[in-house]
This record gives C-alpha cells, structure tokens and sequence, in this order.
C-alpha cells in the first residue's frame, strides 16, 4: 500500500510539473522555448480553454475591428455589393454602455484580429529583436522559430476568424442566408476616434488594415446562443 501511494504521488508530481510547464509556455510571452513547443502547448490548452498573457494585463482597445462577409451558394456570382458588417451592432453596444458583456466579445474580436495579422505571436521586445535581425545577414535559428511561430498563429486567427463568421450566420441571420453553401470574409481595422473628436460628424477615421479572403464553405459550428 505504500509504494502504491508512493507511486501515485510521483506521478502527479510529473503530471504536475508538464501541466504547468505547458501552460506557462502557452500563457506567457513568446520566448525561444515557448516557440519550439508552440505546436505542443496549443494542442494540449486548447482542449480544455486558451488564453494568453494579456488576459492579466488587458490594454484598452484602441482600434475598431469589423468583420464584414458575404455568402452565396455560387463563388462565380458578382457579389462585391453584398458585404454585411457583422460586428457594428457589437462595436455600438459596448460603447453605448459603461458596464457590458459586448466588451469580453469585442477583446474576442480584437484577439482574432491579432493573431490573423500575426501581431499575437509575441511581446514587442521580441518583435523589435525579430526586426533588428532580419537587417542582418546572419542566419539566426532563434528568428527562424519565432517566424515559424507568427505563422502558426496567422493560420490559428484565420481559422478562428471563419468559425466566428460561420456560427454568426447559422445564428444570427435569416434562413435565406444561413442555407448558403459560401463564405468569404474581409477583415478591416479602423482606428479609434479620440474623445476630443467624438462629436465631430466629419471626422475620417483612419484606416490601419483592410484584407479580404478566399471563399470556403461554411463551417458546422455550433450557434452563439
């Protein structure tokens, strides 16, 4: 009985200890280590739930991303006058309101946002360190990592940013459109209009990202509600 319990000890001491370690490389800030195992610590936290540093240190939003799409049951229709804006009644009801649930699904957007832009991937000092290095000639394998990281997380946002578009139409949107077969998305990040702007109709906000996407079917997602 007592190399039993022994034994059970030691293993969740070792089960402890890769738990952790994993969700220290995932939840912390990009480094060299955290990048080799990237594949690794996403696979094992994302079964359970994800998250990463930022949800300790939350910045205010300073930009307004809107995910425009468009649907149809045949890609080679001219639909370029079609694309439905997804994210302003979100966008609206968080500022309309001091306290609000809309807040936690703008972040979420925001996230997305970032890591299809591959600005999630890291902190700015690695950033800095990734650009300074690529002015150099020297091949550097840390920079190589951290670049193989950025697109991991450029696929992870592109791949979220679908399944976000596909479970707003199937439950959001009328029958007429959540039957389509097609989905593409353009993704469009405006900066924040300042206060001192705030009642001033002609002001222009700036654009800071404009993409559109290929065409892919429809994800089977489950509904937001």
């Amino acid at each position: 009985m007592k190399k039993v319990c022994l034994l059970t000890i030691t293993l969740l001491s070792i089960l402890f200890v890769i738990h952790y370690s994993l969700i220290i490389m995932h939840a912390g800030p990009t480094n060299p280590i955290s990048a080799k195992y990237d594949n690794l610590s996403n696979t094992y936290t994302s079964t359970i739930f994800s998250q990463n540093w930022h949800l300790f240190a939350p910045d205010p939003v300073n930009r307004n991303v809107h995910i425009y799409i468009q649907v149809t049951d045949n890609t080679s229709k001219d639909t370029n006058n079609q694309w439905i804006d997804i994210t302003k009644h979100l966008i609206k009801n968080n500022n309309d309101k001091v306290i609000t649930p809309y807040n936690r699904t703008i972040r979420l957007i925001d996230g997305i946002f970032a890591d299809t832009v591959g600005s999630n991937y890291t902190s700015d000092l690695v950033t800095k360190y990734v650009n300074k290095k690529d002015e150099d000639e020297d091949e550097d394998p840390v920079v190589d990592m951290l670049k193989e990281h950025k697109k991991s997380s450029q696929k992870r946002g592109k791949y979220s940013l679908y399944r976000f578009a596909s479970s707003y139409i199937k439950s959001f949107m009328p029958d007429k459109y959540s039957s389509m077969k097609y989905l593409r998305v353009r993704l469009t990040a405006y900066e924040t209009i300042p206060f001192s702007k705030r009642n001033d109709q002609n002001y222009e906000k700036k654009v800071e990202y404009n993409k559109t996407f290929n065409w892919k079917e429809i994800s089977e997602v489950s509904q937001m509600y």
